[in-house]
């Protein structure tokens, strides 16, 4: 996966890559749930957290290797859903994530993508549903197809109030 580095040029964000992700291994780390939220949560920095989420299924108790792509393709495969796009021939501070420049494809399209090599999409967050009196869903898919493997509430984070339930 990669992470998003921001730096400022010309007083606005530019994509500039990636560096590595750091990884948590939560099961033997000192980690707090307060000091996890302060440095992640809050500042939205992308995490790996390895042997942290077991998934609900005995035969594959681990979250990561449960979810391969074929998995991913045959719980949520058909489901259709929001994808960013940049545009590769553009000018660099056109053509990164982020402009609004969306899509809508089948799950497994943007999987068959992202397997073939193509950067240049991006799984962002999916709409909502809401209620009559406004309120909105946990989840919409393909997360809806994925919540029977995810523990609730996730070790580390068990204190939290669920807002939305995502991949992205």
């Amino acid at each position: 996966g990669k992470a998003l580095k921001m730096s400022l040029n010309s007083s606005e964000l530019l994509y500039t890559g990636c560096g590595p992700l750091e990884k948590l291994d939560v099961e033997t780390s000192d980690c707090k749930p307060e000091d996890f939220f302060a440095r992640y949560v809050c500042t939205r920095t992308p995490v790996i957290l390895s042997d942290q989420i077991k998934s609900t299924n005995k035969a594959t108790p681990n979250i990561g290797e449960l979810w391969s792509n074929d998995y991913l393709r045959e719980k949520c495969g058909s489901e259709t859903v929001r994808v960013e796009y940049r545009d590769v021939n553009a000018p660099i501070s056109d053509s990164r994530f982020g402009k609004g420049q969306e899509k809508m494809m089948k799950f497994s399209e943007f999987l068959d993508s992202i397997e073939s090599g193509n950067e240049n999409l991006y799984l962002t967050t999916q709409e909502l549903e809401y209620d009559c009196e406004g309120r909105p869903a946990l989840h919409s898919p393909p997360t809806s197809q994925l919540l029977s493997d995810i523990p609730i509430p996730v070790p580390l984070l068990d204190t939290l109030i669920i807002s939305n339930i995502n991949i992205w």
